[in-house]
């Protein structure tokens, strides 16, 4: 059984380990709000427990839940960001939800499994339609999202790369 856990409900230690996987990667930390920039995991947690009731925002950005993706021994295979509003970014790029898989955890099921626990967040915080973006050379994401009901809305370039920009209703 997979759940998703708040900030606070989570193991320091999980989730120095899930970072720890990322980083090793190399990889773009998706979603962005895994950099604890520096703080200690305590007020990490609480920074985005803050967030998501729209406290102490960064400027330019809107209230966003933040959940890990934990099976019942309390391992974090990955992380989604649900934001609970869409600001001019986000309408062209962000999209209401990001999500992440550690490396060793993909293929498994799992970006399947926390797109669609998100979109139950989603349609508890009455969004709806949810905007869900990925870079159209990321195969396993597209087919995630159209597993969990995306219709492609647009392709558009940014930055010399593509992106696709689906809709799901919640």
């Amino acid at each position: 059984m997979l759940v998703l856990l708040s900030p606070s409900e989570i193991d320091e230690n999980q989730y120095h380990s899930l970072m720890g996987e990322f980083m090793a990667s190399g990889e773009i930390l998706v979603p962005s709000v895994l950099d604890a920039k520096g703080l200690a995991f305590h007020e990490y947690a609480q920074t985005l427990e803050d967030h998501s009731r729209g406290l102490n925002l960064p400027e330019n950005h809107v209230p966003a839940s933040t959940y890990f993706l934990a099976d019942t021994r309390g391992y974090l295979h990955g992380a989604v960001n649900i934001r609970h509003g869409l600001n001019d970014f986000l309408r062209t790029e962000g999209g209401h939800i990001g999500y992440g898989i550690r490396p060793s955890s993909r293929g498994n099921g799992y970006g399947t499994k926390i797109l669609a626990l998100a979109l139950e967040k989603a349609k508890e915080l009455n969004i709806n339609p949810v905007l869900v973006t990925c870079d159209k050379d990321n195969f396993p994401s597209a087919a995630i999202i159209q597993k969990n009901g995306g219709v492609m809305d647009s392709e558009i370039e940014i930055n010399n790369h593509w992106l696709q920009r689906y809709w799901i209703m919640t």
